[in-house]
């Protein structure tokens, strides 16, 4: 299950003071929500400071005029999924001098729990409306520790949730193969909370931004009633390339066992006939291959 108690934060960072008034984003923020049939009013407003809310959860978007301390974009500039991107994010987070930070948070007084999800697809709203105001030179998520370049930000049409922004993936050099061709195994940090183990992802030479838009549409499957990884199974990506699924046991990494995803070759020699150990059923019989381009475009920036 999802953390409900992760706070979901995200700061945009800026070299000059964008110029806009706070009060202006709550038509974008509504407009991008408006497929949701969520409406927020605005519950306070200051120069520095507004708060939008829908009486279940309130959006505190606010304005800072110094930079923020570097400390707390640390780890997420060592991650190696920062190094391995072919992005600088460490000249933007130096050069800021401005941010928005923005925070979606259940309402004072709400008793129920409010799903992380209906946070993030908010907090996700108010980037894209700020974005649409200012653009920023950097972004950082903060429930999955990771900054972003604003271009690598989806847009909410089409997209429903951003499963980009809420894992942390480990991406781990492993050799090279028969081709010559650069090999990297991945981590995805955080996938556990939606599907009861950590995600790993075997070593491959695949295209690294289509292994991740592999797990971004597993998490969307899933937050729609259709877990593709609940089982050994086969997910075909094309014609010529499908993912194995694996369920393994416990070891010295992983204490509660894993989901393993294996790429590989459609043409490649299949098991003998007799007990199948990967049910072709992990996707519906008729469904069309994955089309990745199609919800993954911000993720193409990676090499």
């Amino acid at each position: 299950m999802l953390a409900h108690n992760w706070q979901i934060e995200a700061a945009m960072l800026y070299r000059e003071a964008p110029a806009f008034r706070l009060a202006e984003l709550r038509a974008g923020v509504n407009a991008a929500l408006s497929r949701y049939r969520l409406t927020f009013r605005t519950a306070a407003v200051s120069d520095d400071r507004v708060v939008l809310s829908n009486d279940v959860v309130e959006l505190v978007i606010t304005r800072v005029a110094h930079p923020l301390a570097p400390q707390r974009f640390s780890n997420a500039l060592k991650a190696r999924f920062a190094r391995v991107r072919p992005n600088d994010y460490a000249g933007p987070l130096a050069a800021h001098a401005h941010a928005i930070l923005i925070e979606a948070r259940v309402a004072p007084d709400v008793a129920q729990d409010v799903p992380a999800e209906t946070r993030i697809v908010i907090a996700h709203a108010a980037v894209t409306a700020v974005q649409a105001l200012a653009w920023p030179d950097l972004i950082h998520w903060t429930q999955s520790d990771t900054l972003f370049l604003p271009d690598e930000v989806p847009p909410t049409e089409g997209i429903g949730f951003p499963a980009m922004l809420v894992t942390r993936p480990e991406i781990m050099a492993a050799g090279s193969d028969a081709r010559g061709r650069r090999k990297f195994a991945v981590t995805a940090g955080l996938a556990e909370h939606w599907f009861g183990k950590p995600v790993t992802v075997a070593a491959t030479a695949h295209p690294l931004p289509e292994v991740l838009a592999v797990i971004d549409f597993c998490i969307l499957r899933h937050l729609g009633g259709d877990n593709l990884l609940a089982e050994n199974g086969v997910i075909a990506l094309s014609e010529r390339t499908e993912v194995v699924i694996r369920h393994l046991g416990p070891d010295d990494r992983f204490a509660d066992g894993r989901i393993e995803l294996s790429f590989r070759n459609r043409a490649q020699e299949r098991p003998a006939p007799g007990p199948v150990p990967f049910m072709p059923q992990a996707i519906p019989p008729g469904a069309q291959p994955v089309r990745l381009a199609d919800f993954r475009k911000p993720r193409q920036r990676l090499n």
